[in-house]
């Protein structure tokens, strides 16, 4: 009998049977709140398990030719096995749909700017946004473009969803809190979301406003002191109260619609990296990947297993997209990071004072061409919305006299499914990287290896040509100078095929040099991840799984070890900075949760950084530099992990420093500001823990949770949002998890959103994490069961026990 049958059927009646609790009211009322409690869980639990998908026995379907199996294992990530591959991409679709259904309807969702129909008003903005984008649209291109294979691929795949959608007999929680109901999974609906993704990745657009914002503000030479860029004024847009209007209009669009998206609009971050045989036990490559992503429940990645007589592939993609996006096959394996090429660019639209349809070109005036978008709003009346496009691409926002357009690659026809299935099916690192000649964007830095021995890299992605300028900000769209001119040509990609050294690392750094002949970007992250990756990776001469593993969670702080070089510099009065300069100095760099150092380090690095940003840019454009974010629903800013190193930067150079405060009179000398936050930092903590440094810790500050997209309200919070957990490390550790200046200090933007190790053995050696789970349903024990290995630096075995079997048969009619 079970802990919660025995107390509802024998404890309680037993405890009404006692006379002295008769005379206890005290008593009387805690147990009657215990017996409500208990039921009430029991309920609950009883209301989520309803909505549990079939995983064992055998379904009749429409849709596959042969039998198709799909066997989870103990963490409930499926092997899905058949005689063909579209028999098998069917039943990805069909697991996809059990598993993460209420995921899949809310992605469609985003990409068809139809969020205001579920959620209300509140939605209404990003929906605008949404549609403004025309990320639908570009879909809609995506599918005409369509090859026959593909075709088949796509229509197999969304042919499992819907049976899947079918098989349910209850719908997910969420449908039922919400009360609608799913409509098909149509070819439309993948592709669609396959460009919110990309725009998620992809936000130098974003950029591009902050930086023409803060060149209304400051000089160039200012800006580039605080190096946002280099001195390129031809560039910017022309000043006056109406291109401030403008860009002001589309930064706030943005804002109410960033908290909306999987990532919050964020560029992202992420660690990849592998090494020859000749740096490995085995003697074969080995590889590591962890995309860092906004972590959210369910996981932004759905692992699973396809077995096919044409692929064998296993690994991570996203709900709602067949094949396998980050994983490997017998023959290769592969990672990827965020290269942050520059793939967007905002142009500036003059329009004609006599008719604001017409819009200025170097070849006279064109008229606009407009769609209507009729938004279906929960609760009001619908919102009609006229979309005005340009030849540059749609006008996100507009005055009677100006307006910003988009142009970027996506809007291009692309053929993703069959990228992914070349990437899936190649059968060494040739193969792979020519498979990634169609990859379109975002643009992505790629490692892999294979069972021959051979590692390789690419910066995969179509980055256009331009004829003048580099996409710095937003540039004039009316004079033909600033158009693209092609794009890079594929053989000329940064790319390397294996080094003499026998590694290869990126980690959203700079992957090229000034003697690169094409302009990629101006939004590289600092290079300190990748080089203490490298560091790692010269500390000893060969190298295992479990190494790759522990590498992975490494949360040496190099950034806090010069910030107490900097202090180490200066003589303090206060006797409260001292004490921390001297604490400083004796610590190791360590960015675990229980050290104090870190602690130390963030507290005052952050009140530099803040009164130095501040100072310069005034309080709303300092908090855009650190990262900040104007929208309550969005974690971090486009600037977002990126501050610390600017900070160090500039007080390390004496030129630098001095040449800003001469521009800059108000700014305070280097001592006096860190003289003054490293004191402040020390009395806070002491406060906070205690006057002894050794009882602080990084993780009492530094925490992190994984949120449900209803998960804002109380109740609902419990039950869908992951518990809050200790994290360690920064945005500059190779375990990162950035610091949101907002909301100091919590951990609840960037983090690793799916670890990945393999080494290309025969049997193949596999790791792999998810943060919280594999299902979607509340109510499952896989919704959360991999936190703990994920907080704890663990992996997990591919394919460990059978939990389940279920069987797909072709119903016989």
């Amino acid at each position: 009998m079970s802990i919660t049958a025995f107390l509802l059927r024998d404890g309680f009646f037993r405890l009404l049977e006692l006379d002295w609790y008769v005379n206890h009211p005290v008593l009387q009322v805690m147990a009657g709140l215990i017996f409500l409690g208990l039921m009430f869980w029991l309920v609950l639990r009883l209301w989520l398990r309803r909505s549990l998908p079939r995983r064992r026995g055998t379904v009749a379907v429409d849709g596959i030719h042969s039998q198709v199996t799909i066997r989870r294992d103990d963490y409930g990530v499926p092997t899905i096995e058949g005689s063909s591959l579209v028999d098998v991409l069917f039943g990805q679709g069909f697991a996809q749909a059990q598993d993460r259904l209420w995921q899949m309807e809310l992605n469609r969702r985003l990409g068809e700017g139809r969020l205001a129909e579920i959620v209300g008003k509140e939605a209404l903005r990003a929906d605008i946004f949404l549609r403004k984008l025309g990320l639908r649209t570009a879909a809609r291109s995506d599918l005409e473009a369509l090859t026959e294979k593909e075709r088949e691929h796509l229509d197999a795949f969304c042919a499992g969803v819907n049976a899947g959608i079918n098989s349910l007999k209850v719908l997910p929680v969420e449908f039922q809190l919400l009360k609608f109901s799913p409509q098909p999974w149509t070819p439309e609906d993948t592709l669609a979301w396959i460009q919110v993704m990309s725009m998620d990745l992809c936000a130098n657009w974003e950029q591009e406003l902050t930086r023409g914002e803060m060149l209304e503000k400051v000089s160039p030479e200012v800006a580039e002191l605080l190096h946002l860029y280099q001195r390129e004024g031809a560039c910017t847009v022309p000043p006056g109260e109406s291109s401030k209007l403008v860009l002001d209009g589309l930064r706030e669009l943005f804002q109410e619609a960033r908290g909306f998206l999987p990532n919050s609009g964020l560029p992202g971050g992420s660690n990849a990296w592998v090494v020859s045989g000749s740096r490995t036990r085995s003697g074969k490559p080995l590889l590591a990947s962890d995309p860092h992503l906004v972590g959210r429940v369910p996981s932004i990645w759905y692992e699973s297993r396809l077995v096919s007589p044409e692929l064998d592939v296993r690994g991570a993609s996203f709900p709602g997209v067949p094949f396998i996006v980050i994983g490997s096959s017998p023959k290769v394996g592969w990672g990827v990071t965020n290269s942050y090429a520059d793939t967007q660019d905002l142009y500036m639209e003059r329009f004609s004072p006599d008719d604001p349809a017409l819009y200025e070109t170097e070849d006279g005036w064109e008229r606009v061409t407009v769609r209507r978008e009729r938004i279906v709003v929960r609760g009001a009346e619908d919102h009609v919305e006229e979309v005005e496009c340009t030849r540059h691409g749609p006008i996100l926002f507009r005055s009677k006299s100006l307006g910003l357009a988009l142009r970027w690659m996506n809007f291009e026809p692309s053929h993703p499914v069959q990228t992914l299935y070349q990437m899936n099916s190649a059968t060494n690192c040739s193969q792979f990287k020519e498979a990634l000649r169609t990859w379109q964007a975002p643009s992505s830095n790629f490692v892999f290896a294979d069972a021959d021995g051979n590692i390789g890299y690419i910066m995969a992605g179509q980055v256009p040509m331009r004829k003048k300028g580099t996409g710095l900000t937003p540039v004039p769209g009316w004079n033909g100078e600033y158009e693209w001119d092609g794009v890079i040509p594929f053989e000329e990609l940064p790319q390397a095929d294996n080094p003499a050294c026998g590694y290869i690392v990126t980690a959203n750094n700079p992957v090229v040099g000034p003697e690169y002949p094409y302009h990629l970007t101006w939004d590289w992250m600092s290079s300190t991840r990748a080089e203490r990756i490298e560091e790692l990776l010269l500390s000893q001469p060969k190298f295992e799984v479990e190494d790759f593993v522990s590498m992975q969670v490494d949360v040496h702080c190099a950034t806090g070890l010069r910030f107490g070089r900097l202090c180490a510099h200066h003589k303090f009065s206060r006797e409260d900075a001292e004490k921390g300069k001297i604490w400083l100095s004796e610590w190791d760099g360590s960015g675990h949760p229980e050290s104090g150092g870190m602690a130390l380090y963030q507290v005052a690095l952050l009140g530099v950084a803040k009164e130095v940003a501040h100072t310069v840019l005034g309080e709303r454009l300092g908090s855009s530099l650190l990262g900040g974010s104007r929208n309550p629903f969005s974690t971090l800013g486009g600037h977002g992990g990126r501050y610390t190193v600017w900070v160090l930067q500039l007080f390390e150079n004496d030129a630098a420093y001095t040449r800003l405060q001469q521009l800059v009179p108000s700014l305070r000398d280097r001592a006096e500001i860190l003289e003054e936050h490293l004191g402040e930092a020390f009395n806070q903590l002491s406060k906070a823990y205690g006057r002894n440094p050794k009882y602080w810790e990084w993780g009492k500050l530094h925490r992190i949770q994984f949120k449900h997209a209803l998960g804002s309200q109380p109740l609902l919070a419990m039950l869908l949002n992951s518990p809050t957990g200790s994290a360690g490390g920064d945005a500059d550790t190779v375990f990162q998890t950035i610091v949101n200046p907002a909301l100091p200090f919590e951990a609840n933007a960037w983090c690793p959103s799916f670890r990945q190790v393999v080494e290309m053995t025969d049997p193949q050696e596999y790791r792999s994490v998810l943060p919280t789970g594999q299902s979607g349903h509340p109510g499952s024990r896989n919704y959360m069961d991999q936190f703990h290995l994920w907080c704890s630096g663990q992996t997990r075995k591919y394919d460990v026990g059978q939990a389940s079997l279920l069987t797909l048969q072709v119903r016989r009619h």
